[in-house]
Order: structure tokens, then sequence, then C-alpha cells
């Protein structure tokens, strides 16, 4: 089972972003008004919560 597990081609599921930027920056540099609503509806914000469903 090792070898099987060693031999079977790995993918990566998922990757995080490096040197993340806050949500004020990245809307800096595209140029968008920060008060955009749908920006209010998808951005979480530290200890915002949101459950699959929302």
């Amino acid at each position: 089972m090792e070898k099987f597990c060693s031999e079977v081609p790995k993918i990566e599921l998922h990757a995080h972003l490096s040197g993340s930027i806050s949500q004020t920056t990245l809307l800096n540099i595209l140029g968008v008004d920060q008060s955009e609503s749908l920006m209010k509806r998808v951005a979480l914000k530290q200890g915002d919560q949101r459950t699959l469903d929302e």
C-alpha cells in the first residue's frame, strides 16, 4: 500500500494566497468604488461568519 500511495500522481487540491493583500488595497488597485454593494455581499471581514447556504 505504501508503494502504491507513493507512486500515485499527486495534485494540488487548493492553494492559499501567499502575501495576500487587504480588501481595501485590492479595490484601490482595481479602481473600484469601495461602497459597491456586490463587495459588501461577498466579502468576509475578520470575525464575520457565513454558512454555505448564504
